[in-house]
């Protein structure tokens, strides 16, 4: 406290000045006395802080907590939000956890696609976005689903405080990305979502050859390690 010479450059010689002239800013300047055997001339100049009486917060979230995608639309945008202090750019990270795509197909996502990253706010943004991979999974019938998450407070580090703004998570730090098949079970014997369906009975011999196709040619190595079993 002694060292403080001037805030915002006016000159301050007590602690109850320093007080009148922070208390009522957020951020300000410091500029400090030079230590002793500190020549003069090359003191301090003035460094960046901020009030612990008026610290600003942002907080940050997904929009949703769900979003369900056709399987052949590529990619999703899944929006993220951020509330009180927008002045200041923002960079957050997020990871993504595999639900119940098949192995492989996750494993090959994470090789050539972006499944974690950095959410990027500029400043004055409040609203801004990440695109994950919609997954086109031939193993389940109905749908698909991973997680994407944003990273918990016990693991951002330094970014858990940015431009003298303290960031924290809002209620929604995690969204489910559902990819629905558009293919009926097994191997569209009864015809697709986006086209027609088959209004026709379907005899049971084109459903049996509809599963070989499927466990032969769609999941030929998860087949072969269940037959291993």
């Amino acid at each position: 406290g002694e060292r403080v010479v001037a805030v915002n450059g006016k000159p301050v010689s007590t602690f109850a000045e320093y007080l009148e002239q922070t208390n009522s800013v957020a951020t300000f300047a410091v500029t400090f006395r030079p230590l002793p055997g500190q020549a003069a001339e090359s003191g301090h100049s003035p460094s960046p802080c901020w009030s612990p009486r008026s610290v600003a917060y942002t907080s940050i979230q997904f929009d949703v907590t769900e979003v369900a995608c056709l399987e052949n639309v590529g990619h999703v945008k899944v929006l993220v939000r951020r509330v009180g202090n927008c002045d200041y750019p923002l960079r957050w990270r997020y990871s993504t956890k595999n639900g119940n795509v098949s192995e492989r197909l996750f494993d090959s996502l994470h090789k050539k696609e972006q499944m974690e990253g950095d959410v990027i706010f500029e400043a004055k943004q409040d609203l801004t976005y990440i695109e994950l991979p919609v997954p086109s999974d031939p193993d389940w019938n109905a749908e698909s689903l991973y997680w994407a998450f944003l990273i918990p407070l016990d693991q951002a580090g330094p970014l858990s405080e940015q431009w003298g703004a303290r960031v924290t998570l809002g209620s929604i730090s995690h969204v489910s990305i559902y990819s629905l098949n558009l293919v009926t079970f097994p191997c569209g014997v009864y015809g697709t979502l986006d086209a027609r369906l088959r209004e026709d009975s379907v005899d049971a011999a084109t459903v049996a050859w509809g599963f070989v196709k499927y466990t032969c040619m769609q999941m030929p190595s998860e087949t072969r390690w269940r037959i291993g079993l």
